[in-house]
């Protein structure tokens, strides 16, 4: 939502000069917005603003020193952690070549793949061939200039953020920060080949590809709808109040890796998800107290370990109900256990497998 608002501010920025005190009044009111859902958005808004400006006063090849500036931050903060002996994982999940922003259509599973290679070749196609005969437009020229170097310069980004890292020794990580950026990437790409002239095999070709890529999303959706369901129905069997700790993984081969959340929908105004990292990790509005609280863990370290499965249950926890995948072969069934002292949040859990 944050970098939808953050292009929604973007796209009123760059509009015509039809009436600026309004369009301004407006975009003022879309990036308080942005900075509401979420500081990336406004990050966002920051970079393209700021790139926008440089390009002015950097002509021609000096355009080059952004990006190398880049790598000099890049190899600067691997110094510093390595000396800090801080927890930065530079090992993105997302090959530096599918930083194009294509990575994004390959959601659940293998199976994806060719989509975004199809995706990504076509778009290249259509690309190379609408350069080829309007480059000598002036108009095409001034359109495609500015999202070309800003795509390039967001892939080198991509390339050089690290995946996953946190601040402190008990503070929880922040995550996939390379593999959810290249939202952001693939945005700029588009407005690249917004700048083509509509022809109709460009219709048939990313056509093609949507109505492949909706028919895999409503099949493997529906696998979630049936586990939201059976959430749903085991939470309603609980007594108000109820404190839980949900152990739930998805299928091996998607990319999307935390579905445990649905406990969390399942669970709103009915019970409380004592594992929930968010309170913990002190980095959301709705915070948990030093000292504890009696309907969420005050550990990010334990609230990480009880949903994967590796925590030991502390008396102090008690009582707490265990929701988690039992049946083998079928990971969107659920059961539910009470938790004792000693016992460990991955007992009777069985995982899906390859």
């Amino acid at each position: 939502m944050s970098v939808g608002l953050g292009c929604l501010f973007l796209a009123i920025a760059w509009q015509p000069d039809l009436n600026r005190t309004l369009d301004w009044v407006v975009a003022s009111i879309v990036a308080l917005l942005t900075v509401f859902a979420h500081p990336l958005g406004i990050c966002w808004i920051a970079g393209v603003l700021i790139y926008r400006w440089l390009r002015r006063w950097l002509p021609g090849g000096w355009k080059l020193v952004i990006p190398l500036a880049e790598l000099a931050a890049y190899r600067g903060a691997l110094w510093y952690v390595h000396h800090k002996n801080l927890d930065v994982d530079w090992h993105s999940s997302v090959p530096f070549y599918a930083g194009n922003g294509a990575d994004q259509l390959s959601v659940y599973g293998d199976r994806y793949v060719f989509l975004v290679w199809a995706a990504l070749l076509f778009a290249i196609i259509l690309f190379v061939v609408d350069a080829m005969k309007r480059w000598n437009d002036p108009a095409f020229r001034k359109c495609i200039v500015f999202p070309l170097e800003l795509y390039a310069l967001l892939i080198c980004t991509i390339g050089v953020l690290p995946e996953n890292l946190r601040i402190g020794l008990y503070a929880a990580w922040i995550g996939l920060l390379a593999s959810r950026l290249t939202c952001v990437t693939a945005v700029a790409g588009l407005t690249v080949l917004a700048c083509a002239k509509p022809r109709w095999w460009h219709m048939l070709g990313f056509g093609g590809t949507a109505i492949v890529f909706f028919a895999f999303l409503y099949a493997d959706t529906g696998k979630l709808n049936r586990l939201e369901a059976n959430a749903e129905t085991l939470i309603r069997g609980l007594p108000l109040g109820t404190r839980v700790v949900p152990t739930i993984a998805a299928d091996p081969n998607w990319r999307v890796e935390f579905i445990a959340h649905v406990v969390d929908r399942a669970c709103v105004g009915h019970c409380f998800v004592y594992s929930n990292y968010e309170p913990s990790s002190q980095q959301f509005r709705v915070r948990v107290v030093p000292q504890g609280s009696w309907i969420a863990t005050p550990s990010a370290e334990n609230a990480d370990d009880m949903q994967g499965g590796s925590y030991e249950i502390e008396s102090g926890d008690l009582p707490l109900k265990h929701i988690y995948q039992c049946v083998r072969g079928d990971w969107t069934k659920l059961c539910t256990r009470d938790l004792a002292e000693g016992q460990s949040t991955g007992t009777g859990w069985l995982r899906p497998e390859e």
